[in-house]
């Protein structure tokens, strides 16, 4: 069954519930054992989940049993943010800011169990984020800020210690990424060879 504390109790001031930080996360589902879930993201401080970063974990309501740590295992710094996918209305990716921030894609813990992506969709996303990533390279450090409904549009803002090129002459500004998809029918030889093409790319949109 489930419990309940008050706010002040649950510690939840280390994980950014404070107005507007967007970190404070809680998402109930079932996953595919049918057995209801609660994915939190916490600041365990002892026991056998204690860690000195916060973390996601899984939990069974009924039982209160963890069931599995989805992300923030080993990592120097607390979970910084969130992407929600819109069609899911969870998380699909986690941010981190230890040397630099970093995006990762949230489902590759529990892969299966998740319930943050869509089938078949967790190549496209670790695709992206690495098209992303090549984009800025070493010169600038970028954050994922949303995503449209349709899971193929990302806002991203990226920034260095000085004005780029990429930004026309700005230090940081805002990017569009854009992901195309179709089927392409190649002749040769009197045979006809069809082939998935996915196109990506990014534009500087502001300021």
């Amino acid at each position: 069954s489930l419990h309940s504390c008050t706010f002040e109790d649950s510690n939840m001031d280390l994980i950014g519930s404070s107005g507007g930080a967007g970190t404070a996360s809680m998402h109930f589902s079932q996953s595919s054992s049918e057995t209801d879930v609660v994915d939190i993201h916490l600041c365990a401080l002892t026991g056998l989940l204690a860690s000195d970063t916060t973390t996601y974990d899984r939990f069974n309501i009924t039982t209160g049993e963890h069931l599995s740590r989805l992300a923030g295992d080993k990592e120097k710094s607390d979970i910084t943010g969130f992407v929600i996918n819109h069609a899911t209305k969870r998380p699909q990716f986690v941010t981190y800011d230890s040397d630099k921030p970093t995006t990762e894609l949230l489902s590759e813990q529990g892969k299966g169990e998740s319930n943050y992506t869509c089938p078949g969709e967790d190549d496209l996303l670790a695709d992206d984020l690495e098209y992303i990533e090549s984009y800025f390279a070493s010169s600038m450090v970028y954050s994922i800020i949303s995503c449209t409904c349709g899971n193929d549009t990302y806002v991203i803002y990226a920034e260095a210690d000085r004005g780029q090129q990429k930004c026309e002459g700005s230090p940081g500004g805002y990017f569009l990424f854009k992901r195309s998809s179709s089927d392409e029918t190649v002749r040769a030889n009197d045979t006809q060879d069809s082939s998935f093409q996915t196109e990506r790319k990014i534009e500087f949109i502001f300021p």
